[in-house]
């Protein structure tokens, strides 16, 4: 039996969001089309549901409550690692639904409040807006595997805003994953403030809303709605994003208990094709971005493959520019030393 190579990590510890995959937060749209809209997600237009104070329907409103409500925020979102702040900014979030049931949203960069502040910051915010909005807020991408894997109980309630607020320990029944302590809007069932806790209880992210407003009349004017700007396609199954691409995809045999195949896209940029697996356990999402790779005759002759890690906050990325034909990048929360299993799998 052949060895898996050896891997030799190089890391680098990032404080605001510049290493997010570019077109995970675009949206697809029907397997084989384009996106629709403004890249935007469609929705039923059926009443919210109210979320019950005990918090046993949660998953299912805030799943089906996700940006159905118009409302305009301004918010404070912070970065810890180990106790330590990394950074703290301040964002402007606008969502309306549109008339026939699109998703469009708006989410700038007001300003740095701690940490890095270049104009490379407010860029990297504005090509990763997609992906802060649909992954980094506490979403719910599968209700099932929300409920098989995470555990909801009640923490009081409050009066924000103008809002009655319902308050809700969500914690997870896997090792080495996140809980949550999450600020929930009864009415609308969207989620407002939110603490991220790591395994051993330390605040690793943190979002919570200095000012709010709900309903019409309050977006400001002018204001451009978020579009995804690599153009991505959703597939039914790996055969029809390989037809797409142009090459064959290497998905890992061995993900982390709990998660699973949540969606299938292909994304190509500068006539470079990629292949997007996205997994969840319901709430937490990990990334499997391939790329075809030629090896350079250092790369083929090398006996230990070199992994580029780098940390964002609570995320991870970790890349290998070479691996039989691919380029692998893999992208989630990942607790634990080393190398995650998933990306040890496809490397063997």
């Amino acid at each position: 039996m052949m060895r898996a190579p050896a891997l030799a990590t190089a890391s680098a510890v990032i404080g605001t969001a510049l290493m997010f995959p570019p077109f995970a937060g675009a949206q697809a749209g029907s397997p084989g089309k384009g996106l629709l809209g403004n890249g935007g997600q469609v929705f039923s237009q059926k009443q919210n549901t109210r979320v019950k104070p005990d918090g046993s329907n949660l998953f299912q409103a805030v799943h089906d409550g996700f940006a159905r409500t118009m409302f305009t925020g301004v918010r404070t979102h912070s970065m810890f690692k180990e106790g330590r702040l990394l950074s703290r900014y301040r964002e402007t979030v606008i969502v309306k639904p549109s008339k026939d049931g699109a998703l469009r949203f708006s989410l700038g960069l007001d300003r740095v409040l701690s940490g890095p502040h270049t104009k490379v910051q407010h860029k990297a915010h504005e090509l990763h807006a997609g992906f802060l909005f649909h992954y980094r807020d506490f979403r719910i991408h599968d209700i099932a595997a929300a409920r098989r894997n995470y555990r909801v109980t009640a923490a009081g309630g409050l009066r924000r805003f103008g809002r009655n607020l319902l308050l809700f320990n969500v914690v997870p029944l896997k090792p080495r994953r996140s809980s949550y302590l999450v600020f929930v809007d009864s009415a609308s069932a969207t989620v407002l403030d939110q603490v991220e806790y790591a395994p051993n209880g330390g605040v690793v992210c943190s979002l919570s809303y200095d000012a709010l407003l709900f309903g019409a009349g309050v977006l400001a004017k002018g204001k451009e709605w978020w579009k995804p700007w690599i153009s991505v396609q959703q597939h039914v199954n790996l055969a029809s994003a390989a037809r797409t691409a142009g090459f064959d995809s290497r998905p890992p045999t061995k993900i982390a208990d709990g998660f699973g195949l949540h969606r299938i896209q292909t994304a190509t940029r500068e006539r470079t094709w990629h292949v997007v697996l996205v997994y969840t356990d319901g709430i937490d999402t990990r990334f499997v971005i391939q790329t075809p790779s030629i090896p350079t005759a250092v790369r083929a002759a090398a006996p230990v493959l070199a992994v580029q890690r780098y940390q964002v906050g609570p995320v991870t990325q970790y890349l290998v520019s070479h691996h039989k034909g691919l380029q692998h990048l893999v992208v989630g929360t990942f607790y634990g030393k080393g190398v995650p299993r998933l990306l040890r799998d496809l490397l063997k």
